[in-house]
């Protein structure tokens, strides 16, 4: 911050200022991307200070694997770790527990919001099973070899 009543800008290690835009809060940096807070909304700037995903949304959620969930109001958002989106739809949400979206398998779990049924959507943004499931657990998948 330049003094308590401004907003926060990034500088570079030769002590450029590297974004255009001034921010309320921020995150770390972490694997070169940073959440920032402009007007109240969220959004992903690169340590370039280049703007991955506009400050547009309610919450952001990055999970370990670089994916961001992303919602407002009734709408949700997966973006990948360069902030192409994936997924976008009215009817479905990422299931989410606090950024805990796992990615790892290729598949995310997704939540009818009316029918409170379950399904998984892989990391095309496609869906691979279509919500029909009361409850859908933590998985795994196991190769067995045959010798």
């Amino acid at each position: 911050r330049l003094n308590k009543n401004s907003g926060w800008l990034f500088i570079n290690q030769s002590g450029v200022i590297i974004t255009d835009d001034e921010y309320d809060d921020c995150s770390e940096f972490n694997n070169g991307l940073a959440i920032v807070k402009k007007n109240s909304l969220l959004g992903v700037i690169n340590n370039h200070g280049k703007t991955i995903i506009s400050c547009e949304y309610g919450s952001i959620h990055r999970n370990s694997d670089g994916y961001f969930h992303a919602y407002n109001e009734d709408n949700d958002f997966l973006f990948a770790n360069k902030g192409k989106l994936i997924f976008n739809n009215e009817k479905y949400s990422i299931y989410d527990t606090w950024g805990n979206f796992d990615t790892k398998l290729g598949v995310i779990k997704i939540f009818d919001t009316k029918s409170h049924l379950f399904g998984l959507i892989n990391l095309k943004g496609e869906i691979v099973i279509v919500p029909i499931y009361e409850k859908m657990e933590s998985f795994s998948v196991t190769i067995y070899k045959e010798y």
